[in-house]
């Protein structure tokens, strides 16, 4: 049976003032996705940082096997650049 994995990040605060447009729950609702998940990394708030993000991403290749499951979800703002058209999730 392939092995399952969830990475959750939940960023209710964000440095950059104009992200700050009052969601209330992000981080809340990254606890409680987890509460119903097994095997899950939870990054909430101040540890929810780039570098942190990217070195749990990297954790799961030396887990289980190449059948496994990764869930990975984000939880706060993003943005998106008008002159690109892409999206991203701001930690």
């Amino acid at each position: 049976m392939p092995e399952k994995y969830a990475l959750l990040v939940g960023v209710t605060g964000n440095a950059k003032p104009e992200l700050n447009t009052g969601l209330k729950f992000p981080e809340m609702d990254a606890t409680a996705l987890g509460m119903a998940l097994r095997a899950v990394d939870l990054l909430l708030g101040d540890q929810a940082t780039k570098p942190n993000i990217e070195k749990k991403l990297r954790s799961f290749s030396r887990r289980g096997s190449n059948q496994g499951v990764v869930f990975v979800g984000l939880c706060g703002h993003g943005t998106e650049f008008v002159e690109s058209k892409k999206s991203y999730f701001c930690p």
